[in-house]
């Protein structure tokens, strides 16, 4: 079954890969839960580049001695990380498990975003001091 969603529903496959679970391998529970799986895949991906930034600043910092980004700021940051993981991890379970005590994400969404966005703008300020 799982060769059947293979091309329509790679995220999908992947979690109930990942999951071990049959739940989301057939197509009525895959119509249930897209819209979740399509917000965790996008919180997922978000997540790993704020991570990606993350390394990549400290890179600069070590190699340039550039400290863009205010100590302080690394560990709200990375908090803010760990607590998304969480809720991710949390909302797999439940979709893999057919639960309906699933999390509204968007407020993870939220500060993810803004997070990936300040430290965007940190990797600009850096690369202009970089020259």
């Amino acid at each position: 079954m799982l060769s059947e969603h293979q091309s329509t529903e790679p995220i999908a496959k992947s979690l109930a890969i990942l999951k071990r679970v049959p739940q989301l391998t057939n197509l009525e529970a895959l119509k249930k839960h897209h819209n979740a799986i399509l917000e965790l895949n996008t919180l997922i991906k978000t997540t790993l580049q704020v991570i990606d930034i993350i390394i990549e600043l400290e890179r600069l910092s070590s190699i340039h001695g550039i400290n863009a980004v205010p100590l302080e700021q690394f560990p709200v940051d990375v908090f803010w990380v760990i607590i998304t993981i969480v809720a991710i991890v949390t909302q797999i379970e439940c979709l893999t498990t057919d639960s309906d005590k699933r999390q509204n994400l968007s407020q993870f969404g939220q500060k993810i975003n803004i997070i990936i966005s300040k430290l965007r703008n940190h990797v600009a300020e850096c690369a202009i001091l970089i020259g």
